[in-house]
């Protein structure tokens, strides 16, 4: 069976004739074509693994403290997830050189799912708000977190206004939808973070398109604080050259990065700094 990421060949071939953005380096091309499994690529940050009740117990090397994943959920989700968070070659990977953590940092997550961002960072950083409005991975997170005093998990989704909304219920690829079964609390991060003044330094999402919208319920925040941000392009619903404008009102210094190529010729993630 041929490689789903065999699909972005079309895109980067097309970019020679449409050019949007700056294609990948040909070696970088390669090396995302002819990486590993999942699986294979995730199993060299993992030391040991065990059962632990309704948890999968994950030591990583390097990490003092226990992961925990939930057994119901998808372990191979898990090892894409484990090589976006820390794999530096990875497209999907949140920090650059251009957009780095530091000690006095305080990073807001939205889309946290299981948590694993938040926790790669957790120990490098002041503060980490981790926020996910799936209720399936509230209880692995709450276990994973209860050793850590500078992560919150915020159990809410991020958008454009405070409301509620309807969810699928899609474990990582979870989005926003009419038909979905879960009534999820939208807020926006200026209501969680601006009207308290939380210094907010660095601004990562993955939410599935929701990027944008979680971006207008942003501005304050951005505007006074003027966070690195690191967002996923390759939904569908987002435009890069909209975010930029939009990111360039508030603060016409932002320098942006874009990495990669997805199937759909967006670039797979944009860096803002």
């Amino acid at each position: 069976m041929i490689p789903l990421r065999f699909r972005i060949i079309r895109p980067y071939l097309a970019s020679f004739i449409h050019k949007r953005f700056d294609r990948p380096p040909l070696p970088e091309v390669f090396h995302w074509l002819f990486q590993p499994g999942k699986e294979k690529r995730a199993l060299r940050y993992v030391e040991d693994r065990r059962d632990h009740g309704s948890f999968t117990e994950i030591r990583f090397y390097g990490h003092e403290q226990p992961f925990f994943y939930p057994n119901d959920a998808s372990w191979i989700d898990f090892c894409q997830t484990a090589d976006e968070v820390f794999n530096s070659r990875n497209w999907h990977h949140f920090i650059s050189d251009e957009t780095p953590v530091k000690p006095n940092d305080t990073i807001v997550d939205c889309g946290a799912a299981e948590g694993l961002f938040s926790f790669y960072v957790a120990r490098h950083v002041k503060k980490v708000y981790a926020i996910e409005p799936i209720p399936m991975w509230h209880a692995a997170m709450d276990k994973t977190f209860q050793a850590f005093d500078n992560v919150e998990v915020k159990k809410v989704g991020v958008g454009h206004a405070n409301a509620e909304m309807r969810m699928t219920n899609d474990e990582i690829y979870s989005r926003v939808s009419a038909k979905g079964e879960l009534k999820i609390p939208i807020r926006t991060i200026d209501s969680m973070f601006a009207e308290d003044s939380v210094p907010v330094t660095f601004l990562k999402a993955d939410i599935e398109g929701f990027e944008f919208p979680m971006l207008l319920g942003a501005q304050e925040t951005i505007r006074e604080n003027r966070p690195k941000i690191s967002l996923t392009m390759y939904h569908g619903s987002n435009h890069f050259l909209e975010v930029q404008e939009f990111l360039l009102n508030i603060h016409n210094d932002y320098r942006f990065r874009l990495r990669g190529i997805a199937e759909n010729g967006n670039p797979v993630l944009m860096q803002a700094y």
